[in-house]
């Protein structure tokens, strides 16, 4: 082990404070700039890291951490900075990836979902000499923390970490690993344990069955990577404007319900008052097409997921046409999107600069973008501003709690 002392001058959006080290840029999670510490120097990756051990001269906006297992777990990285800290990194990494492309915007404040709200988890477990760990991964290390509780989740999803963790310990062989994937859907539970390599006996079945019973509304066990028995009592949705929406067991959904209501009063409150045609590009299983037809606009939805088409078009609203297309290589052509009085847009993290510049070209009086990666909508963002668009707006929703991520709205109109 290599103990190194350094002092912390910076802080990036990877919510890492870094410092110099024989002459290299170091990153150092749990920091706060201004603060000296020591710690375990390493490299991962190619990256130059410090593993925080002892923090000689603490920041003033540093905080105790709410959860027992913060700065072993790997799930958060800033619950260690005061609220008005927390604030400003969210709406820095907003104002940073704009200025990065050119553009000097007023952004809001962002706007917290707060804590106990993701409906989605994803994590691992292990048993070993007859003991179950579970957790996620330390940051940067191949080891799993086992956590007893987690703040980011909603109460029902923490609910079944206790019986779970027997679950798995009645299933498993020493050593397996065991990959879970938990969502909370609006009518309940509904997982996915993968990782097994041959199918599991009857009696490891009846602890499954049992379990499924208590506890959730569908379980899905992979085997060698494929989906080979569900146990279903209930079909999992979610509400989307009051509108129940199927849910396969892996789809995308966004963290929180709450968030999801935040994104769709945002968008809906901003639609001009005479929008009548609005097309939703990405539109999944309708997280924003649902609200717009709900405010009394027509909507055509054109998303790449088949699944998801399937499920927003069994709504059978009035008001929605639904269209699977891969917008990615085959964007909706600026002439099409010239008979629309809004475009709306909420690609994925990657973003989708092909069909922005489609939009772009198609000069509608309005566009509202919602993304989850300010370095994305802001690459777009200036596609769109380069042909004429002024971004009028810009709205950070803070989802990811504790995280390096936040979720960004943007309007905007052609000049």
């Amino acid at each position: 082990m290599i103990l190194t002392k350094l002092k912390i001058t910076s802080f990036n959006a990877k919510a890492c404070g870094t410092g110099i080290v024989d002459e290299k840029t170091v990153s150092v999670p749990f920091v706060l700039p201004g603060e000296e510490v020591e710690g375990e120097y390493y490299t991962s990756k190619g990256d130059h890291w410090v593993n925080p051990e002892t923090i000689h001269q603490k920041s003033p906006d540093r905080i105790d951490p709410k959860c027992i297992h913060y700065g072993s777990c790997g799930g958060c990285s800033l619950q260690h900075v005061s609220d008005d800290f927390y604030k400003n990194f969210k709406k820095g990494l907003v104002q940073d990836a704009l200025k990065k492309n050119g553009l000097s915007v007023d952004v809001h404040d962002p706007i917290i979902v707060g804590e106990r709200q993701r409906r989605r988890i994803d994590f691992k477990a292990m048993k070993n000499d007859g003991q179950v760990v579970m957790g996620f991964t330390i940051k940067n290390r191949w080891k799993t923390i086992d956590f007893k509780e987690c703040l980011i989740v909603v109460p029902e999803i923490e609910s079944v970490f206790a019986p779970l963790r027997h679950l798995i310990n009645q299933i498993t062989d020493d050593h397996m690993i065991i990959h879970v994937f938990l969502t909370a859907a609006a009518n309940g539970l509904d997982m996915i344990l993968a990782g097994f390599k041959n199918p599991l006996t009857d009696d490891q079945m009846g602890f499954v069955d049992q379990f499924t019973k208590e506890y959730l509304i569908r379980m899905t066990l992979k085997i060698k990577g494929q989906p080979a028995m569900v146990i279903q009592s209930d079909e999992p949705h979610v509400l989307l404007a009051g509108n129940k929406v199927s849910i396969s067991a892996n789809c995308f959904l966004q963290a929180s319900a709450k968030a999801e209501q935040i994104l769709a009063d945002l968008v809906t409150s901003y639609l001009p008052k005479n929008a009548h045609k609005v097309v939703d590009l990405f539109c999944g299983r309708g997280t924003l097409t649902l609200p717009i037809a709900e405010h009394g606009c027509k909507v055509t939805g054109f998303e790449g997921d088949v699944r998801s088409i399937a499920a927003l078009a069994n709504v059978g609203h009035p008001n929605i046409r639904a269209l699977v297309q891969d917008l990615f290589g085959d964007p909706v052509q600026a002439d099409d999107l010239k008979k629309y009085d809004v475009v709306v847009m909420n690609p994925p993290r990657s973003g989708a600069q092909v069909q922005a510049k489609q939009v772009a070209m198609a000069r509608v009086p309005c566009v509202i973008y919602v993304s989850c990666s300010p370095a994305s909508f802001a690459k777009e963002a200036a596609i769109l501003c380069e042909k004429g668009y002024v971004l009028e707006k810009v709205i950070p929703v803070d989802q990811f709690m504790w995280a390096a991520h936040t979720e960004v709205v943007g309007v905007f109109n052609f000049s």
